[in-house]
């Protein structure tokens, strides 16, 4: 048995555990890891250029109220960037700044248009 083989064995082996140990859970506790799963794939950005405060208060908003739950994993890169592209077309962002208090009545609204455009 070589290297590469044991490598690719270990590999087979842990990808299988992990399949086993995510459908295996529970209901509630796979849609609070998936959720989780959307919110680092929502928060990741470039080193370059990072976005500002409000807009990841956002992301996080509509990660943390369930507004992306319906979205695949893998495309939660593309909803951010719709996302982003449709909310320079409002005011929603001059609304709010770090130290005041958040409308959510206002971010609900939006994002329920944002889904329905969907």
């Amino acid at each position: 048995m070589n290297f590469y083989f044991l490598q690719f064995s270990v590999k087979t082996l842990l990808a299988q555990h992990n399949f086993n140990v995510l459908y295996n859970l529970d209901d509630s506790t796979k849609h609070v890891l998936f959720r989780g799963f959307r919110l680092i794939e929502l928060l990741k950005q470039n080193k370059a250029s990072p976005l500002a405060v409000n807009k990841q208060v956002l992301l996080i908003f509509a990660g943390m109220k369930g507004y992306l739950d319906k979205i695949v994993v893998d495309l939660v890169s593309s909803f951010k960037a719709l996302l982003l592209k449709l909310v320079r077309y409002t005011t929603l962002l001059n609304d709010f700044n770090v130290s005041e208090k958040i409308n959510q009545e206002k971010l609900n609204l939006f994002f329920k248009k944002v889904i329905g455009l969907l």
